[in-house]
């Protein structure tokens, strides 16, 4: 497949103030200095639309995936001046699309996209990967928690069938995550890949709309994310990888802050964000995680052989 070489491109939605102040402060992530002179780094995006970061009236790629410049991948490729960067992050993508599976795209114009995997070469140095979402399908399972307001207690913390269904889903995600880890470490042997982590989105207290939880099912919530965030951060350890923290830096940055503080949508979402997914400003400080654990890793990454 052959390379996109990266550049900076900002993308904006005219006349909305909402999406200037976003891309603005997505860009300004993007100016990180020099980056350390340790290995070329060949760059591929792989997940799903955490990392594609799809919005309503922002240009995306043509292939439906819903890719749009506001996605974390972007901030890590200009952070680290990657010499090579590919992004086939897909909205929508599960395990199976990144090693298995074509992705028909559901996202105008429909498109039916190869197996991610296919864009990591044997001289790719850096990969990063957000996945897991859609297999466990989080919004519908931790969907019984939110009520019509913040004081409609749904008592899903006392859910006994719910907490069983959670821990199915993610035994059967952690199966599937060692095999994409495993599959991707075969194809680029001298890789260093980054297992983005999950979670964000809400904190300890519920607000109107975006978040309608009481603090004793918000508590649950969060419960849920450390559960699936062991699950990530256990597959990336026993699997070739390193695991990006993402919850506990997000503290204070929910669904609930005000707008210059948000990471994350809750359930609802002003255009031209979408609900659950992350802000620009989110996607910016996701890339600068991203950045930050590729440069602290040691011993250095070993350079892919010549090209």
């Amino acid at each position: 497949m052959g390379r996109r070489r990266f550049g900076v491109v900002f993308f904006l939605a005219a006349g909305t103030a909402v999406a200037a102040a976003s891309v603005g402060a997505w860009a300004a992530m993007a100016d990180y200095g020099d980056p350390a002179p340790r290995v070329t780094v060949n760059y591929v995006a792989l997940g799903d639309s955490r990392a594609a970061a799809p919005a309503i009236g922002l240009p995306v790629d043509l292939d439906g995936c819903g890719r749009t410049g506001a996605g974390y991948p972007r901030v890590v490729a200009a952070g680290l001046a990657a010499a090579h960067f590919t992004d086939v992050t897909c909205s929508g993508a599960t395990t199976a699309n990144i090693t298995l599976s074509a992705q028909r795209t559901r996202r105008k114009p429909e498109r039916e996209v190869p197996p991610q995997i296919m864009a990591v070469q044997p001289d790719t140095t850096l990969v990063t990967l957000s996945i897991g979402g859609n297999d466990i399908d989080w919004p519908r399972l931790i969907g019984p928690c939110f009520g019509v307001s913040t004081t409609d207690d749904r008592k899903c913390r006392s859910n006994a069938p719910l907490r069983a269904l959670v821990e199915t889903r993610m035994a059967m995600l952690a199966r599937r995550l060692g095999e994409v880890l495993d599959a991707i470490h075969t194809r680029a042997p001298a890789a260093r890949m980054l297992l983005v982590g999950h979670g964000g989105y809400f904190g300890p207290h519920g607000c109107p709309k975006a978040a309608n939880l009481t603090d004793a099912d918000a508590e649950f919530v969060g419960k849920f994310f450390d559960r699936f965030n062991t699950v990530l951060r256990a597959s990336a350890q026993n699997h070739h990888a390193e695991y990006v923290d993402v919850a506990g830096p997000a503290v204070g940055h929910d669904a609930c802050a005000t707008l210059d503080k948000r990471w994350f949508q809750g359930n609802v979402s002003a255009a031209p964000l979408l609900a659950r997914h992350p802000t620009p400003l989110g996607s910016g400080q996701m890339g600068r995680l991203v950045v930050d654990k590729w440069r602290n890793l040691k011993p250095a990454p070993i350079s892919a052989a010549g090209r």
